[in-house]
């Protein structure tokens, strides 16, 4: 006599990616804005090289 098992898996959830929570402090935002600032002001002088241009201007 042959007896088979029906047996029913229930999926295990997987566990949900974790969440990355980076801060930046406030000195590294200042020094972004001011670039920003500055490329934006190159640009719209139309006379923008890019980041190398915002970085030499910083030294």
């Amino acid at each position: 006599m042959l007896i088979l098992a029906i047996t029913h898996h229930t999926p295990v959830p997987k566990a949900a990616p974790e969440k990355v929570v980076t801060t930046f402090n406030a000195e590294f935002l200042s020094v972004m804005q001011e670039m920003i600032k500055m490329e934006v002001r190159n640009y719209m002088n139309g006379g923008s090289d890019g980041l190398r241009a915002v970085v030499n201007q910083m030294d």
